[in-house]
């Protein structure tokens, strides 16, 4: 039975991380315009894979720690930011000078800056919306 939950669980952080993951890639259009000239359906592969891994992020990383903080004392609201900022901005700003190292100048410091924050608001975004489904 956990197996099921967790699968449910997985399949629930996938669907929110692509429903706020899209309003960044709208807004930002220009700057991936720049970095990456791939075809949408050459990237989808991959992008679906990043989804994944964003996904296991949520329920087993930044969900549990959401929990813990929880039971020492911590709000809500505050272990919700707390847990899903430090999952996001761990995640997204280690991938963010990753892609500053391989493309240097190709991948603006604008563009890797902002990408990392909104990561790191996303991510908790999407625990929220997690928290607030599942409970």
């Amino acid at each position: 039975m956990k197996f099921i939950q967790l699968f449910k669980d997985l399949f629930i952080a996938y669907i929110l991380f692509i429903a706020v993951d899209s309003i960044w890639l709208t807004i930002s259009k220009k700057y991936w315009a720049q970095v990456n000239d791939n075809q949408p359906m050459e990237i989808f592969p991959a992008a679906a894979l990043a989804y994944v891994a964003l996904s296991i992020a949520i329920v087993l990383v930044a969900y549990p720690l959401y929990q813990f903080h929880k039971t020492q004392g911590m709000s809500e609201l505050h272990a919700t930011l707390f847990a899903g900022m430090l999952t996001g901005f761990s995640i997204y700003f280690c991938y963010d000078m990753t892609n500053r190292v391989i493309f240097g100048k190709k991948y603006p410091w604008i563009l890797a800056l902002t990408d990392a924050a909104w990561g790191t608001f996303a991510t908790a975004a999407v625990l929220w919306l997690f928290i607030k489904i599942k409970h």
